[in-house]
């Protein structure tokens, strides 16, 4: 399933330990269906150059979350700013890079890396350099009023000059960010009635040899779901002790052929097969089938 991105510049919000904070600067764009739309929030009209202490961890926060969003598993590319020589800000440095999501008011590490970069004494005024090294393990949902932490420690080779953005042109590639990739959230629910019996026909049929059974199955993509899901398909394998009643695939009121062929549906080996396309956030599917008890 391709999944959409978000793309967050990390707020310059100092440790409480150091003496000098620097002014709150955030880009956040979350994710719009079918779009990306771009919310920016400024407190100030110039960019800074803090300079990191050896040793000395700094975190930058996202302001809270206004509305939900689900972050899929796999690599967070990140891209460091920094100043160069002629302030004291060139040579190697090793960076201890931790990611945190801060979930229901509690902070929790879901990626680290350490990384070594080396700042040339010429060329670019401000250098950017690509931190491969986070990784989010599994998928993780956010909710209005969670927040983003981004902590970097320099703790080899010096002071590190970072930048928030140069030039000021509310461009979010040339500022420190990272790059976080949303997830669908999809749900399946599966019910079954017994249509009728060899017995009672109609009226309160049981679940008898020669029975018919209806299967009902509802794919969602969640409305709080941050991506579409793409290329999903449904197969559902017919249960054991039962028999496929042929011509009944009923996908979204419409009738499909058991055939592979241009429908959504199919009956495949000896299971039925839904193409259900692309799902966006709270788009749903309903697919019917019968069988008969053996």
């Amino acid at each position: 399933m391709m999944l959409k991105r978000v793309l967050i510049a990390m707020l310059f919000t100092i440790a409480t330990a150091y003496a000098n904070p620097y002014p709150l600067y955030v880009h956040y764009i979350p994710y719009t269906p079918p779009n990306l739309h771009l919310q920016t929030t400024r407190v100030t009209t110039a960019y800074y150059l803090p300079s990191f202490l050896q040793g000395t961890t700094y975190n930058f926060t996202t302001p809270n979350l206004t509305t939900p969003v689900r972050f899929a598993s796999g690599p967070v590319p990140m891209r460091l700013a920094v100043y160069r020589s002629p302030f004291g800000c060139s040579g190697t440095r090793t960076l201890q890079i931790t990611l945190q999501f801060r979930i229901a008011g509690v902070f929790t590490t879901v990626a680290s890396t350490t990384q070594t970069i080396t700042i040339p004494n010429v060329g670019a005024i401000v250098p950017v350099f690509a931190i491969n090294g986070l990784q989010l393990m599994q998928q993780y949902q956010l909710n209005a009023g969670d927040a983003i932490r981004l902590s970097i420690t320099p703790t080899v080779g010096g002071k590190l000059c970072m930048v928030n953005e140069y030039p000021l042109n509310g461009t979010d590639l040339d500022a420190t960010h990272i790059v976080l990739q949303t997830a669908p959230s999809l749900t399946i629910n599966k019910v079954s009635f017994v249509v009728s019996d060899p017995v009672n026909g109609t009226v309160n049929p049981k679940r008898i040899p020669g029975a018919r059974v209806r299967y009902t199955v509802v794919v969602t993509n969640s409305a709080t779901a941050s991506g579409s899901a793409n290329n999903v398909v449904l197969n559902d394998p017919i249960p054991l002790n039962t028999s496929y009643s042929p011509g009944s695939i009923v996908i979204d009121g419409a009738p499909q052929t058991d055939a592979v062929d241009a429908d959504m549906g199919a009956f495949v080996g000896n299971s039925v097969k839904a193409n259900l396309g692309t799902m966006l956030p709270a788009a749903s599917h309903t697919i019917r089938f019968d069988v008969t008890v053996n």
